[in-house]
């Protein structure tokens, strides 16, 4: 029945994504690699001269975009976490408030 339709859809989709990940030679990002995007990542939030230069190349629509998208990921786990979707929201805002 439909629990079967499932179960192949997922099999089938683990496949496909199984083959592009080796014919595109994808890899998870090394310990080294996150480790110096956080470094630079901090230098750089505490230096003037980059957010001067955010805000003048317009970069800050692009970062200000990554910032929705990380809040929208945390939104989507809480709700699954709590099976609550409004009440996850207030309490959202009101961490950022």
């Amino acid at each position: 029945g439909y629990s079967q339709t499932v179960s192949y859809n997922l099999i089938f989709t683990k496949e496909i994504l199984k083959q592009v990940y080796l014919k595109e030679n994808l890899n998870p990002p090394n310990l080294n690699q996150i480790q110096t995007a956080y470094l630079q990542w901090f230098k750089n939030s505490s230096s003037l001269q980059f957010w001067k230069s955010l805000i003048e190349s317009g970069e800050w629509k692009r970062y200000g975009i990554y910032t929705l998208e990380a809040i929208g990921i945390f939104s989507i786990g809480e709700m699954i976490g709590r099976r609550h979707i409004v009440e996850c929201f207030f309490t959202l805002f009101r961490r950022v408030i």
